[in-house]
């Protein structure tokens, strides 16, 4: 009586074994698609900050605006990027440099 109903219950198995792997493979495509959507919503916001940075900088009208936001925000841009890139580190101010050359001769 037990090998028959074990037979059963592995043939049940065997049935749903593609079913469950298939349901897998939906969930990961279905957390792939809400990541792509999540990062196309990140670019949608930015590209109107972005235009509008361009209008504010480029516009000789707006000189205020740009010291009061674009050129804030651009420095703090460097500054967050200089953590991952030393080179951008090195070409912030070209006479500081300068001038810390001399010292160290001075030393």
């Amino acid at each position: 009586m037990g090998v028959p109903y074990r037979q059963e219950i592995r043939a049940a198995f065997d049935q749903v074994a593609p079913s469950v792997a298939a349901m897998q493979t939906t969930k990961n495509i279905f957390i792939l698609l809400a990541a792509i959507q999540v990062f196309k919503v990140v670019l949608l916001a930015l590209s109107p900050l972005a235009m509008l940075a361009l209008l504010i900088a480029s516009n000789l009208d707006l000189e205020d605006e740009r010291a009061a936001a674009v050129t804030p925000a651009i420095k703090w841009i460097i500054h967050r990027l200089s953590s991952f890139f030393p080179a951008i580190h090195s070409q912030k101010d070209p006479e500081r440099r300068k001038a810390d050359r001399i010292r160290g001769k001075a030393r």
